[in-house]
Formats: structure tokens, sequence, C-alpha cells
């Protein structure tokens, strides 16, 4: 176990070291990422886990149950909440909706492309209203 613990910093130190200088790649000089166009450590762990711009993660549909007035807004996260299709090439996702005061709730159906766009969306139990129903319920409820 105490082979473990000592060589592991090792292995972290060795991969910290390592240059990707081609192509205007950054390299990793003294513990600090640098860039060829004068990039910032925060931009190296952005490529090294993915990070993107936020507003292209999250995807907000705005959806109103059957009977009932209230409007709920539904969130997807394009990373997380999707699941591939049996096709192995494109994505999708279920989410059921139920307010606070209605008691049915409103299946969200959403078909995404192999890129993550949205290629289909189906509402059951309910309808699809746009971000201005959404907001009128808000200050009507206020």
């Amino acid at each position: 176990m105490g082979e473990i613990v000592r060589t592991l910093p090792v292995i972290i130190h060795r991969a910290v070291e390592s240059r990707k200088t081609a192509g205007g790649a950054h390299a990793i000089i003294g513990g600090r990422a640098e860039s060829d166009t004068g990039g910032s450590p925060v931009g190296f762990f952005r490529r090294l886990f993915g990070g993107g711009r936020a507003v292209d993660r999250y995807v907000t549909y705005y959806v109103r149950p059957k009977r009932c007035s209230e409007v709920l807004a539904v969130r997807v996260d394009r990373y997380n909440d999707l699941s591939l299709s049996d096709d192995g090439k494109s994505y999708f996702v279920r989410k059921v909706a139920r307010g606070e005061r209605c008691p049915f709730p409103a299946e969200l159906l959403i078909d995404f492309n192999g890129s993550r766009v949205e290629v289909h969306v189906d509402v059951q139990d309910g309808e699809l209203v746009d971000e201005a129903a959404y907001q009128a319920y808000l200050g009507q409820r206020a």
C-alpha cells in the first residue's frame, strides 16, 4: 500500500510535465498551462474536461399539463440527461413533469441526433408552450 502512495505523485508529476506543442497547442511548464496564443490554466482544464459554453449545454422547455393552468419549466442537460438510442447513433430523453398545484403529470419526450441537436419534441398529457406563457404564469401567480 505504501508503494502505491509513493509512486502516485511521480505519475501525476510526469503527466503535468508532458508537453504538447504541435499545431499551436498548449505546453505545461512548471505546473502552469501556457499556450502559443496566451491561454490560461483555466483553458487547459476546459479542454481537459470538455467544458464548453454553458448556454449550449442546457435547454429549457416549458410544459403545461392537461387540465391545469400551471406552466412548468423543464431543463435538459445535453451532456448528462440524454440516453443513447438503440441505433447507437442518436439520443433521447424522457422527463416527467408534475407541478405543485397540479396532480396530473406531463411527459416530455425529446429526440436528438448524434450531435445532440434537437430533432423532435413530443409532450404527452400536456402541451409545449413558449417562454412568454411561462413568464405570464409567473406574473399571474405573484
